[in-house]
């Protein structure tokens, strides 16, 4: 199964916490189980718009915790 992960950071991001490390291991568990994980995130200063982070495929989309959402969306929707 593809599964589109939508998260405000990812746990590369300079302000990942608490959320990030759970996030982290359940993506660990999906992609045990023979998932595909795609997390649709913000940006941050020198962050590539998209890299695999430990078999998880990281797209950031916007710029800001307030547009990443809608523009993540739109990038779902088109795909």
């Amino acid at each position: 199964m593809n599964i589109a992960w939508l998260t405000w950071k990812d746990h590369g991001h300079p302000e990942a916490g608490g959320a990030e490390v759970v996030a982290r291991e359940l993506t660990a568990r999906l992609l045990a189980d023979g998932h595909k994980v795609t997390m649709l995130t913000c940006g941050y200063s020198k962050a590539p718009r998209e890299e695999m982070m430990n078999g998880v495929r990281v797209l950031r989309v916007g710029r800001s915790r307030y547009t990443h959402t809608f523009q993540a969306l739109a990038y779902y929707m088109r795909h």
